[in-house]
């Protein structure tokens, strides 16, 4: 997959008060201030291509060209002409006009490489070449182009591994090693208010995108946000948020909201750990029951309780059967 959207995320755009996403967050402003490539390495969707975007604009290149490409994603036959270019007549389907590559159209800017480890081997020695000497000759051409670019490479899997396997060039490894950044997974980040402080972030943006009122969340659907590991990080969590903020009722995002593959991978009572879990407080079931017009019924699912417990709050609530 090729971006063609330019660098849109900031630094002050990354939320997290966990100290591990801190310590990387600042060591990803410390490679700013160089010319250093980056490798960016944690879990699938704990945000590598929002941090490569923040260094981008917080960087002198940030006027520049950001260039993005996912290696694991571009078929082996076309890799080469997307990174490289190519000129006129070249090969069969090439544009008479002759085309720059990917490492061409980021001079002078930032080239984000997403998947190294899924580079093949030749390509692996055709971009230690360019890191060497900078320079790039295009498909069917014979004079190099002088490049001046900025690298930052992001991967999934433990790169250094690949290199004691023979998967990875070990030169190529060590040329890439300039600063690395490891982003911990969400459910690493020891304050789980950390994830909810997250989540109603990002159902910020997804108002925005539903072009409707404020979203909010249920008391169980806040310790399923707190409680569930979220494998697939950042990404998982604003996936299931969107598809919650869709079919929610009364603009309420509630458990039985969540997709299946999540409700039964959750716990609600904490068995695994022994918590106690908060009771549903008089406010949040007022707000609830103002929202679905009075429906008990609706309540009750939203609330993750059921109805007689609904009844007996709202009559106590009211002064009677104290």
């Amino acid at each position: 997959m090729i971006y063609t959207a330019p660098a849109l995320y900031f630094f002050h755009d990354i939320y997290g008060k966990d100290e591990k996403l801190q310590a990387a967050i600042r060591l990803a402003k410390r490679a700013v201030a160089t010319d250093y490539t980056v490798m960016l390495s944690g879990e699938s969707g704990t945000g590598k291509d929002i941090v490569s975007q923040a260094i981008h604009l917080s960087s002198m290149h940030s006027s520049k060209p950001y260039v993005a490409i996912n290696c694991g994603a571009i078929p082996k036959s076309l890799l080469e002409s997307e990174l490289f270019g190519y000129e006129a007549g070249s090969f069969t389907g090439a544009k008479q006009s002759g085309q720059a590559g990917k490492i061409e159209q980021a001079h002078r800017g930032t080239l984000f490489r997403d998947e190294i480890a899924e580079m093949p081997p030749e390509m692996q020695v055709a971009l230690l070449r360019v890191l060497q000497d900078f320079t790039v000759t295009r498909i069917g051409g014979t004079k190099p182009i002088q490049v001046d670019v900025r690298i930052i490479t992001a991967t999934h899997v433990d790169l250094w591994k690949n290199v004691q396997e023979g998967k990875f060039r070990a030169d190529l490894f060590y040329r890439l090693q300039g600063v690395q950044v490891t982003l911990p997974p969400l459910r690493e980040r020891e304050d789980r208010l950390d994830r909810l402080e997250l989540a109603k972030l990002l159902l910020q943006g997804i108002e925005s995108e539903l072009d409707q009122g404020p979203l909010a969340l249920t008391p169980s659907a806040k310790r399923l946000i707190e409680r569930y590991p979220w494998p697939g990080n950042i990404r998982q969590l604003t996936a299931a948020l969107r598809e919650e903020a869709f079919v929610s009722e009364n603009r309420m995002i509630a458990v039985h909201s969540f997709p299946e593959y999540i409700r039964s991978g959750y716990q609600p009572m904490g068995e695994r750990d022994g918590a106690v879990l908060p009771k549903i407080n008089s406010n949040d079931l007022v707000d609830v029951f103002l929202k679905t017009g009075g429906n008990v019924s609706q309540t009750a699912r939203i609330l993750g309780i059921g109805r007689n417990t609904v009844y007996r709050k709202l009559k106590r609530m009211m002064g009677d059967g104290r």
